[in-house]
């Protein structure tokens, strides 16, 4: 195996290898070209690209792995990306290659250390192969957040709701029974671009409006990127929302990616001025009935292992993902290992009190 880095994202060769794999693998949208180069261009700041391309004897493209170098204090940090705005971090790897040869030849390639001091791949599922392969050669991980995974396969809704328990069952009939008796209610579903673009404003206005409550405020570069990567999987017929409408409001959203029998319940927010209905609860009710009709097999959570999702979840896997770090022996390396792994959770709390209070989020399991 060879190893070729591409350091400009707009690189032809680059893009249309990139696109052939994630075409080959099927990997999860998030994985693809389109997703990463968006988020680079918005997003990426002073971070240098550095995607390293794993190609074989006669040159042909086997894997990529999409690698960025970042500075932080003391140290240079080869790390994934897209940061923070992707839940599964994978390498694409071709069919017709041995996946382990290809995470070999990119860990043997970062473990020199030539250019950097210390290795960061986040966020890595404890399904993936990429995970067996970390965990099984050693490399130090840690904990990140875990995700629920719904089985929701029925043949109504009324088949699935009694699988639930007594206290959750009652109060979703209550509610929707409250919300329905008062107003009109209608869900309305949108699986075009056209149509999400209509209702982006509305979506921003939710997002900012629990931004100066409970939630970190998202930038206008932030939410530009999230429009551009979102339409282009409605075009692609990848991705679903759902918008819960009383007298004609919007009162919650609930947008998904569409890959396999899976639906990924990735974005949501809702009105607060209707919390006495518990919109958010209920667009989970409502979704549900949804993607039920529509023969979803999975309803993927993802991150955060709440209960509120787990009373949805009568029968579900818990998957997990991890954050692995690895350096080499400067003292730089050894420090930044050490927050990573240890100081950054204790250190967490407090960050959050002083610079972006989050007081009303729910507390994951665990």
């Amino acid at each position: 195996m060879q190893i070729h880095v591409v350091r400009d994202i707009d690189d032809p060769a680059l893009k249309a290898d990139w696109e052939r794999l994630a075409r080959e693998a099927d990997v999860f949208p998030q994985s693809a070209y389109h997703w990463c180069s968006t988020w680079w261009r918005y997003l990426a700041r002073r971070r240098e690209l550095h995607t390293v391309m794993v190609l074989d004897d006669k040159g042909h493209v086997m894997g990529i792995a999409p690698l960025c170098i970042e500075r932080r204090p003391g140290v240079r940090v080869l790390r994934s990306f897209p940061v923070n705005y992707g839940d599964f971090f994978q390498f694409l790897v071709s069919p017709e290659a041995q996946e382990k040869s290809v995470f070999e030849a990119v860990l043997e390639y970062v473990t020199r250390y030539r250019q950097w001091n210390c290795a960061l791949f986040s966020p890595v599922n404890d399904r993936s192969i990429l995970y067996r392969f970390l965990n099984g050669r050693g490399y130090t991980s840690k904990h990140l957040i875990g995700n629920i995974v719904a089985d929701i396969g029925a043949d109504s809704w009324d088949e699935y709701a009694a699988t639930l328990s007594g206290h959750r069952r009652r109060l979703t009939q209550r509610k929707m029974r409250a919300l329905e008796e008062r107003h009109d209610v209608d869900v309305e579903v949108v699986r075009d671009g056209a149509g999400y673009a209509n209702y982006f404003d509305r979506i921003r206005e939710l997002i900012d409006a629990r931004g100066e409550r409970d939630r970190p405020k998202r930038s206008d570069v932030y939410m530009e990127c999230v429009r551009e990567t979102n339409l282009r999987l409605f075009e692609e017929g990848r991705m679903m929302l759902y918008l819960i409408k009383a007298s004609g409001t919007v009162i919650a959203y609930r947008i998904g990616i569409v890959h396999g029998d899976t639906f990924y319940d990735w974005n949501t927010s809702y009105d607060m001025t209707w919390a006495e209905y518990s919109p958010g609860s209920l667009s989970i009710a409502y979704m549900i009935r949804d993607l039920i009709a529509r023969g979803f097999a999975k309803l993927d959570f993802m991150a955060g292992a709440y209960d509120f999702k787990l009373t949805y979840s009568a029968t579900h896997e818990m998957r997990n993902s991890h954050l692995f770090v690895m350096g080499d022996r400067s003292l730089g390396s050894r420090l930044f290992c050490r927050y990573q792994l240890a100081w950054r959770d204790r250190l967490r709390p407090y960050y959050r009190k002083i610079v972006h209070p989050t007081s009303k989020q729910p507390a994951p399991l665990g």
